[in-house]
């Protein structure tokens, strides 16, 4: 497979099943980090595709049209005006690698949400165990249904 090539994926291959699964995934919007430092993103967003193909490797993809909703789960939010759907980019570029079709494929209607939580993990480093927020996204795809736009497009 060439990269960055979805695999074919034949209607057979393809479920009705819905799809819902939550992972945990630390995500922030892309818009607000350093711009000058182009590797800390690449290797975020790199985890962000390799946890997103991992939660959703048991699934199967869905039957087209289908609606994807992206959820970030995390202490703090994104504004909704760019930085929580950057935030979400690599989760989207992986859920669309795993239906088989590319980001901007009209049968694919993509939705961002955001939740607020104020679970905390340990978190390790070197030198000290602290705690800090949970983050999480969750991936619901609605497979066979085509979504009403409102006067937004959304």
């Amino acid at each position: 497979m060439a990269r960055g090539k979805a695999p074919d994926v034949t209607d057979e291959e393809r479920s009705l099943d819905p799809v819902d699964v939550t992972f945990p995934c630390w995500t922030v919007s892309e818009a607000n980090t350093d711009g000058a430092n182009f590797w800390p993103k690449r290797r975020r967003a790199q985890e962000q595709k390799k946890l997103t193909r991992l939660a959703l490797a048991p699934f199967k993809p869905p039957v087209l049209p289908c609606i994807v909703i992206l959820t970030r789960i995390a202490a703090g939010t994104c504004d909704t005006g760019g930085n929580l759907e950057s935030a979400l980019k690599a989760c989207r570029d992986a859920t669309a690698g795993f239906i088989g079709l590319p980001d901007n494929d009209e049968r694919i209607v993509w939705r961002a949400r955001q939740s607020r939580t104020k679970e905390k993990v340990a978190l390790r480093t070197k030198t000290q165990i602290r705690m800090v927020a949970k983050c999480q996204v969750r991936i619901e795809i609605i497979p066979g249904t085509e979504a009403e736009q409102n006067d937004d497009g959304v």
